[in-house]
Parts: C-alpha cells; sequence; structure tokens
C-alpha cells in the first residue's frame, strides 16, 4: 500500500508499506507528474516500511521514473531499514545530477528536514 504524506510546495512525499499493486503505482508517477508540471524542480521523499524484502515495486519508484524525469528532481530521499542501503548507493551513481540521501527508518525526521531545506 502507498500513502502520501503531507508535503507543501515542491515537495512530495509517500510510504510505502507492503506490496503496491500497479493501480498505486500509477497513481504514484501520475501525482508526481502533476507536480513537475507546476514546479521547474521537485523533491521526492519516499518511506519503505517494509522489513521484509527490497521489492520491486520501490526499485520503480527511486529507479525507472527519476531516470526519465532526472533533470527536474532536485533531491531524493528514501527513507529504508538498513539492508536496502547498499542497492540505493548504486542509485546515487547512476543519477549524478540529483542530490539522494538515505535514511534509516529511526531518522525520518532528519530526512524530512533534509528534503525541505534549501
Amino acid at each position: 500500500m502507498l500513502t502520501r504524506s503531507v508535503f507543501t510546495g515542491n515537495n512530495i512525499g509517500y510510504i510505502l508499506d507492503g506490496v503496491m499493486d500497479m493501480k498505486s503505482l500509477n497513481n504514484f508517477w501520475y501525482e508526481i507528474l502533476e507536480k513537475l508540471a507546476s514546479h521547474e524542480k521537485v523533491n521526492l521523499y519516499v518511506e519503505d516500511e517494509n522489513l521484509d524484502s527490497f521489492t520491486l515495486n520501490i526499485i520503480l519508484i527511486v529507479t525507472l521514473f527519476p531516470l526519465e524525469y532526472a533533470d527536474k528532481f532536485d533531491k531524493i530521499v528514501f527513507v529504508a531499514p538498513g539492508k536496502k542501503h547498499n542497492a540505493l548507493e548504486k542509485l546515487k551513481r547512476i543519477l549524478k545530477r540529483v542530490t539522494i540521501k538515505n535514511f534509516e527508518v529511526k531518522d525520518r525526521q532528519y530526512a524530512r528536514k533534509w528534503l525541505i531545506s534549501s
């Protein structure tokens, strides 16, 4: 399930808990496209609360979509349990034009503060 988190301005955030169906993934992308249409640059916050696995959904969220629109993202924050950070470090090398940071779930407040900072 994907839940929209409250952010304002050019910031948009989501919390992923469990498996996400294709309809939810399409809605996620549509909402981001709407935000991209009204802002020159967008900051994205994605929190994955799934402790058991690194889901394909989260890979799609943080790789394929930002790759296509990399020049429209300023910052991307990914908050997840520890083992997922290695895969996300590889993503940071791919998306060199976007500032990406990874945070542990316990540090979600720092992640949110970093995202909305200038």
